[in-house]
């Protein structure tokens, strides 16, 4: 099975009232519904998923050369577990998720991440969204 995501960030400014005014209803150049959108496939084929919905990131990161491993509970993880045993996580702070959604197509797995923040979402690396910067990096 191969998974793809969507992670959309929502502008939290939209205003459904002008844009059904003056736009039918959509956005418009100084009225935007999306402020940006990442897709992207989860590598290989693993053999298994699991979501949590309250779960914890580990970032891996290096601090003055030398490794350091940094926690973000609070998030939703996708975990990816391959037949090697290896695993790869992607996943959001619960604080900026506004909605998933799941669609199984014949030979995917799609997931629709719709974030939404008044301030900069933080993305140290692809596939992790933050609602703000680890104090550890």
């Amino acid at each position: 099975m191969k998974y793809s995501f969507v992670f959309i960030n929502q502008n939290p400014d939209f205003d459904e009232k002008l844009a059904a005014k003056r736009h039918k209803g959509a956005e418009s150049e100084y009225n935007l519904l999306n402020l940006w959108e990442e897709e992207f496939d989860v590598a290989g084929e693993p053999e298994s998923f699991e979501m949590e919905d309250e779960g914890t990131l580990t970032l891996q990161a290096e601090k003055n050369g030398e490794p350091l491993e940094i926690s973000i509970p609070d998030c939703t993880v996708f975990k990816f577990t391959y037949a090697d045993g290896t695993t790869t996580s992607v996943g959001a702070s619960n604080e900026i998720i506004k909605e998933i959604e799941r669609r199984k197509l014949p030979e995917e797995t799609v997931f629709y991440v719709f974030l939404t923040s008044n301030e900069e979402i933080f993305r140290p690396a692809a596939g992790i969204y933050l609602h703000e910067e680890p104090e550890a990096v």
